[in-house]
């Protein structure tokens, strides 16, 4: 669905789109290194946070409480 952050300025809708590849490199027990290969204009952030449960799957679905710094 569209994001949280961007639904004032975008129509409320269901966007569909692909996550080719993902490539996680741990660093240490609280952070990693994640390369993702996606279609174009793939909401990354919500991918990796999940939205509020709205992005589904999500990174955090699988990795348990994510963020971006």
């Amino acid at each position: 669905m569209t994001p949280l952050r961007v639904l004032h300025r975008r129509t409320l809708m269901v966007r569909d789109k692909i996550i080719h590849k993902v490539n996680v490199i741990p660093i240490n027990h609280n952070y990693a290194l994640v390369f993702i290969l996606a279609s174009a204009g793939t909401y990354i952030k919500e991918f990796i946070h999940g939205d509020l449960e709205r992005t589904l799957p999500n990174l955090g679905s699988y990795m348990g409480k994510t963020d971006i710094l």
